[in-house]
């Protein structure tokens, strides 16, 4: 397996996710909540700096990453931190949704266009744009529905070309996220 030249072209996948997740991000954070919230949001915004236990299940892995991306992102307040971090929940959950609806679209009929539309549509629907401008679970929640999506579809499309031990590194990432999702929420 050779290494890729730093002026080789990116493939479509890698420019679709870029150009989904650019969009999103900025999208989100023109519209993200400047500071504290109440509710649920609030209770987060609290919790993770502290390392805290919101509520029943806790979620753990929230709390672990939020405060590791309070202590990475060292600007703002940590509410608007905690309210970025859904957002960048939310634009990944967009750009892998985009990944997966390319995945499973045939170039002649969708390809990249139903794709952006797809990533795009997920990513202006009112509960996704809610969730993704305050601090909150549920836009890494779609998060990983999208992600295990996507796996599901390359392993059943590496098992259909008979790519064994690639179907069987992509099996054990979708047993990983699996994990990661169920200590998430």
């Amino acid at each position: 397996m050779s290494h890729r030249s730093q002026n080789a072209p990116r493939s479509p996948a890698v420019i679709l996710f870029g150009l989904i997740f650019a969009a999103v991000l900025s999208l989100y954070g023109l519209t993200l909540a400047p500071g504290v919230v109440g509710g649920d949001a609030g209770e987060h915004q609290l919790a993770v700096p502290l390392l805290g236990i919101p509520h029943t299940t806790g979620y753990p892995l929230y709390v672990l990453t939020g405060k590791l991306w309070t202590l990475l992102l060292p600007v703002g307040s940590m509410a608007w931190r905690m309210n970025l971090f859904s957002a960048l929940g939310g634009a990944l959950a967009a750009a892998t949704t985009a990944l997966a609806i390319y995945r499973l679209a045939s170039p002649q009929r969708v390809g990249w266009p139903g794709a952006v539309v797809g990533g795009l549509a997920l990513a202006c629907g009112l509960m996704l744009w809610q969730w993704s401008t305050i601090a909150g679970v549920r836009s890494f929640n779609i998060f990983f529905f999208a992600l295990l999506t996507l796996l599901a579809v390359i392993w059943v499309d590496q098992r259909r070309q008979g790519q064994t031990e690639a179907a069987t590194r992509t099996l054990r990432w979708l047993a990983l996220v699996i994990g990661l999702s169920l200590a998430h929420h």
